[in-house]
């Protein structure tokens, strides 16, 4: 079981439930936001796996989540 630590409470990673409601549970409107500008203007290039996750998570997201913990896992650009 993964858990992710945010805000002072646990959430299940992977989501349970579909991503959309689960970045709104997280008490978050601007990663709600980021969320849906993403999937209106998906970045270009989605062969990398930054535009990959910013295309399904939002910019918020991606960077609170995703950045710095591929950083560390696979050095930094």
């Amino acid at each position: 079981m993964s858990r992710i630590f945010y805000r002072g409470k646990f959430y299940d990673y992977p989501s349970r439930r579909e991503t959309p409601w689960a970045i709104w549970a997280l008490g978050d409107v601007s990663c709600g936001l980021s969320y849906l500008w993403a999937r209106i203007r998906p970045p270009k290039d989605q062969t990398n796996y930054e535009g990959w996750l910013v295309a399904r998570f939002g910019w918020r997201l991606y960077r609170t989540f995703f950045k710095t913990y591929t950083e560390k896992v696979w050095g930094s650009r």
